[in-house]
């Protein structure tokens, strides 16, 4: 009887997929609030919610799968997941070398910049930049890499904002809203470190990307596009502009 079950169980898990309703989402294993977060195994903030509107609009069921930032690349280019979020056109172009992926329209923008002392806002000469470790500030690497700016690689966001405060580094490099927020809700000193748009910065835009299913891929740009007010709703309500 129990081997029934068992049997039955995975018959009905094996239709549900078949269907073409459920889909994996590989999501960064990353606390990056308000953009995105996976806690406790549950994916939250901004992008989880407009996908979450999204699926429950079309019936879906999305499946997140975090992994570490370097390993979710390959994992999707592997097509171990239907999808990839965030992703950009410009981003791992070697990995992705020969793959045909679909990019959804844009689902948030960001700016990654560098966050000073607010009595030295454009007034900083820049020797030493910090940043948390596996965030490549790729607008200032050729400094980097000819000796112009001396880059420190930290565990925590915490740890790039407390450096800069105790002046061992004269700025640190990090996304400016997971930094806002970081300091208002956790450090409770929101005007700990300000951006200095002055600085090398680098705007652009987070997507939702595929290689399996572009028409699920047509349907959520729609989605954007029908339920903008709701969207835009959803930014407002985790802090975004």
């Amino acid at each position: 009887m129990k081997a029934l079950v068992m049997l039955l169980s995975l018959l009905a898990s094996t239709v549900v997929v078949a269907d073409g309703k459920t889909f994996t989402v590989g999501v960064e294993n990353l606390e990056y609030t308000p953009h995105y977060s996976y806690e406790g195994g549950e994916y939250k903030g901004f992008a989880a919610d407009v996908l979450k509107a999204f699926a429950k609009e079309k019936g879906y069921t999305l499946q997140f799968k975090a992994y570490p930032v370097a390993r979710l690349i390959g994992v999707f280019v592997g097509g171990e997941v239907d999808f990839k979020y965030p992703d950009n056109a410009n981003w791992a172009a070697d990995a992705k070398q020969g793959k045909s992926i679909v990019y959804s329209d844009a689902v948030a923008q960001f700016t990654d910049g560098a966050l000073v002392l607010p009595d030295m806002k454009g007034k900083v000469q820049l020797k030493a930049l910090g940043a948390p470790r596996g965030f490549t500030p790729w607008v200032y690497m050729a400094d980097v890499s000819a000796g112009k700016i001396k880059l420190q690689e930290l565990d925590t966001l915490d740890a790039v904002i407390k450096s800069v405060q105790a002046k061992r580094v004269d700025a640190g490099y990090a996304n400016i809203d997971v930094a806002a927020h970081y300091m208002k809700t956790v450090m409770k000193t929101p005007d700990a470190l300000v951006y200095d748009s002055a600085l090398p910065h680098d705007n652009g835009t987070y997507h939702l990307s595929t290689i399996k299913h572009a028409a699920v891929i047509a349907e959520f740009n729609q989605f954007l596009k029908d339920k903008k007010a709701v969207v835009d709703g959803l930014r407002s309500q985790n802090g975004l502009k």
